[in-house]
């Protein structure tokens, strides 16, 4: 396989249909997000304590189950809130990561291809790519949860030992503790295998969905078969990809970083300092943070869409040496 021919083709695609770019971005919701923030003050307000504030607790105290009961009310439906704003994130994903395959290879064989197109083609394999998701991740989360289970029962068999009072109980108790330890040690090993191997197929699996319009058992059975009989070039283009985002990441590093120093200093020196934060140092560390989001965020679409249209082009050429050979 041509590599360098694989990567300057995508580039070309990627880079003179902006969508992709797009494409990418939505690919890549719900992967991973965090935000956080706070804000605090103070001062003499003149206000004297002369005891008449503890009036007031009866009437708190009469409430307090009423205050309970509304956050609890406010605290579940944000709950409920954030999981269907994730399904929807996921959903919207996986329609994404389904349209950039599809538009990938039809732009590479020479046709036109808009983003409605693009969105429309990955909605009509939705169905399949969650059934792809549920069967591989949902046996891995199943194993995962096998894992906290017998790790529990390790901690309590440990636990129970040391609370007996015989020492025959305490020694059979804490052999099956270690038992236990041991199962846990061979299925997180397991687990750490499984991983790699579903991380590797999962790709070329929704390569199979989307292109060769496969079923969910069938696309994992075809992403399999594509992936031994090209050992091989799958383990350089990982490799080749693996390389590219530690480059990638030191690059976004190093542009961070100047940009984080220049916004966040001010706040620092004056918080540090001892000063009070102005207003215009609030803006700048708003602004600069802002900045560092959509950067990360532009330079995160740019690399998913990459590297999904690489995979693409590749699958492609598989499979036609496949069918040649």
């Amino acid at each position: 396989m041509d590599y360098g021919n694989i990567l300057r083709r995508s580039w070309d695609i990627i880079w003179n249909h902006k969508f992709m770019i797009f494409l990418g971005f939505l690919a890549a919701l719900g992967s991973g997000a965090g935000s956080g923030g706070g804000s605090g003050g103070g001062g003499d307000t003149g206000y004297t304590f002369d005891g008449s504030e503890f009036g007031a607790l009866p009437e708190i105290s009469e409430n307090i189950g009423a205050i309970l009961a509304t956050a609890g009310i406010l605290l579940l439906g944000l709950i409920c809130f954030l999981f269907v704003l994730g399904i929807v994130l996921w959903l919207l994903r996986l329609t994404a990561q389904a349209g950039l395959i599809d538009a990938a290879y039809r732009l590479d064989a020479g046709e036109k291809v808009s983003l409605g197109e693009a969105l429309s083609a990955g909605w009509h394999k939705l169905g399949r790519m969650v059934g792809l998701n549920i069967v591989l991740f949902g046996l891995f989360a199943v194993l995962a949860l096998g894992g906290i289970f017998i790790l529990a029962g390790a901690v309590g068999a440990s636990f129970a030992g040391a609370a007996s009072g015989g020492d025959e109980v305490a020694a059979l108790l804490g052999s099956l503790g270690v038992g236990f330890i041991a199962l846990f040690c061979c299925l997180l090993c397991a687990l750490f295998i499984f991983g790699i191997i579903v991380s590797i197929v999962y790709p070329f699996a929704q390569r199979a969905v989307v292109l060769e319009d496969m079923g969910v058992f069938a696309s994992i059975k075809r992403g399999w078969q594509v992936i031994r009989e090209n050992l091989g070039e799958v383990i350089v283009l990982l490799l080749i990809f693996l390389m590219l985002g530690i480059l990638v990441g030191a690059i976004t590093l190093a542009v961070f970083i100047p940009v984080a120093a220049v916004s966040f200093a001010p706040v620092g020196l004056r918080i540090f300092g001892g000063g009070s934060v102005e207003v215009l140092d609030i803006l700048l560390a708003s602004g600069g943070l802002l900045c560092l989001i959509l950067l990360g965020a532009l330079i995160n679409a740019v690399f998913v869409s990459f590297r999904s249209t690489a995979f693409t082009l590749a699958y492609g050429e598989f499979t036609t040496k496949n069918l040649n050979s």
